[in-house]
């Protein structure tokens, strides 16, 4: 048993109070009332051996600069006890070590024991603790070291946690390996320790730990905060919090020469239009986000916080896909942040073209008659002849905002030759021209690479307020769907793709918010009719505008008319 009283001085104005543990054991000592006993060694190696070996894969430490025998948690891990800002560490004693406390014993058998010469020792190394609780050696560890710098511009990576503002927890390919031999070192160091061996201790914030996860593992943690019943604590090698039971967490910990595995990112040019993201978002973001990664750095190897790409395996842009998936968000920073007026764009990865200066020169004028001559429009197939009140079966194939729907007669489906005008536009895209960014207005007839499948498809401008950025909203004809795409991606139709005519119909809705503050809302109810058959009733054909009605004549988002959400217009 070990006890302590304490000893408060008061500090003086702005200044904190400083508390000294002073140890009753080593008081006893010093008078002449006691002596001490070795504690009990712990077998636990040195724990630079175990973490060299461990990141000798990754350091290119050969295995003679590491030691010959291999990484056990019971005699090659590091373990250390956290505790008032210091951290208990045993070192288990090796064979020399063991022959020379064997012949020192034999010495002492015949030597007298000069207690005083002990009892002045013990206290010079009390002296030097600062009469900490503990009585072994300690480690002033006050935090666990921070993750493994990103030194390279391209790398596949595990994802471990995706955030709100798009934000990332990954682990480099290389280092994963390196954390599963770890994580499995202290599994195998934790699950040898009986329920008996945890003592208890009452936890405060900023404290290091070693989690026990109901999934059977551990993992190296951080107390993050508490309360009456549990603990806050965040996973270091993977940048999540969790809510633990006391219980659930032990003093001693693993590896503290070791980073963390888990490296924070923010994804580039992902920007919300309404200042934050919507939870709408992040789900799509969450629902987006592969395990398994190629992530591109954009921004400077060197800023605290980089900016990536993210492709899945299959060469999607997570980035640009999410753009697509939530109206909220855009790649094209709004003007007032963008346009500070200050000289350091280049380093936050903005490029800038020096513009050209040109002399006008009569002789070499020649006009673009390409930008003076009308574009040529799809042609749209009529919707079917119904009376007034008459409503037709018809599929929403893409829902474009709170208020607008692309739909389409149920009875039409893709015929021979749009399949086979597909065929031809993907085969013989890369001989068709690059519109010109300049030439580029809503509502311009083109094909596009649809993301998802890598084809090309009829297209027309649907949006153009990323132009400045390279981005532009591109609207698939034939199938509803809208996504942004680079301006290098959009190329010119030729005269026979438009001899096959459109069959989807962009419609307003005959709806009215009554407060902009829940526009979301009813977009994410409206995005739940999305492939779903409805009856539709035509209010006016040009432009179209209609009502969506279920089978029982009620309307699709009567509810929310009935709640003070919407109000609904006959025409």
């Amino acid at each position: 048993m070990h006890m302590w009283y304490t000893k408060v001085k008061l500090g003086g104005a702005l200044e904190a109070n400083v508390k000294k543990f002073i140890s009753v054991n080593n008081k006893l000592v010093k008078m002449g009332f006691a002596y001490k006993v070795a504690p009990k060694p712990v077998q636990v190696a040195s724990p630079k051996d175990a973490s060299d070996k461990l990141l000798a894969p990754i350091c290119n430490v050969s295995g003679d600069d590491v030691g010959e025998s291999p990484v056990k948690p019971e005699s090659n891990a590091e373990s250390t006890v956290f505790g008032n800002v210091k951290l208990q560490k045993n070192t288990s004693p090796d064979k020399n070590d063991s022959e020379a406390a064997e012949a020192s014993g034999s010495q002492k058998g015949k030597e007298t024991v000069n207690w005083y010469d002990l009892v002045e020792e013990e206290e010079r190394q009390a002296s030097s603790q600062n009469d900490s609780p503990y009585d072994t050696k300690e480690a002033d560890i006050e935090d666990w070291i921070p993750p493994f710098p990103i030194d390279k511009e391209e790398f596949h990576a595990i994802i471990i946690t995706a955030e709100n503002e798009g934000y990332l927890y990954l682990r480099e390919e290389s280092l994963h390996k390196v954390y599963l031999e770890m994580e499995n070192n202290i599994k195998e160091f934790f699950a040898n320790k009986t329920p008996g061996e945890k003592e208890d201790h009452k936890w405060e914030v900023g404290q290091l730990c070693t989690i026990a996860s109901d999934d059977g593992k551990f993992y190296r943690g951080k107390v993050y905060g508490i309360s009456s019943e549990a603990v806050t604590v965040v996973m270091i090698d993977f940048g999540s919090d969790h809510l633990v039971k006391p219980d659930q967490l032990h003093r001693e910990i693993l590896y503290p020469k070791i980073p963390a595995f888990a490296s924070r990112v923010k994804l580039d040019r992902v920007f919300p239009k309404c200042g934050s993201w919507l939870s709408s978002d992040y789900e799509c973001f969450l629902s987006l986000c592969p395990n398994y990664a190629r992530i591109v750095v954009k921004s400077s190897l060197k800023t605290e916080m980089p900016l990536v790409e993210m492709f899945t395996t299959d060469g999607i842009n997570v980035n640009h896909l999410l753009t697509q998936r939530c109206p909220n968000l855009t790649r094209c920073e709004s003007l007032d942040s963008s346009k500070s007026g200050d000289d350091d764009d280049e380093e936050d990865g903005a490029v800038i073209e020096d513009e050209e200066s040109v002399d006008y020169d009569p002789e070499k004028d020649v006009l673009n008659l390409a930008a003076l001559i009308p574009h040529q429009k799809y042609t749209i197939q009529p919707l079917p002849e119904a009376e007034p009140d008459e409503k037709i079966y018809m599929t929403i194939i893409a829902v474009l905002a709170f208020n607008k729907v692309v739909i389409k007669p149920s009875i039409c489906i893709p015929t021979d030759e749009l399949l086979t005008l597909g065929q031809h536009i993907h085969q013989q895209h890369m001989d068709q021209p690059v519109v010109r960014k300049s030439d580029i207005r809503i509502g311009m007839p083109c094909i596009c690479r649809y993301s998802e499948d890598g084809i090309w498809y009829r297209a027309e401008i649907f949006n153009i307020e990323g132009l400045d950025c390279g981005y532009v909203f591109v609207f698939f004809v034939d199938f509803g769907n809208v996504e942004s795409v680079t301006v290098d991606n959009i190329r010119e139709m030729r005269k026979e793709w438009f001899d096959q005519p459109v069959s989807s119909h962009v419609a307003e809705l005959a709806i009215e918010l009554k407060t902009g503050n829940h526009m979301e809302h009813v977009f994410q109810q409206i995005k739940q009719l999305y492939e779903e058959e409805k009856l539709v009733k035509v209010l006016q054909r040009e432009p179209l505008r209609v009502h969506l009605y279920e089978e029982n004549g009620e309307l699709c988002y009567n509810s929310m008319v009935k709640r003070g959400l919407l109000t609904v217009r006959d025409a």
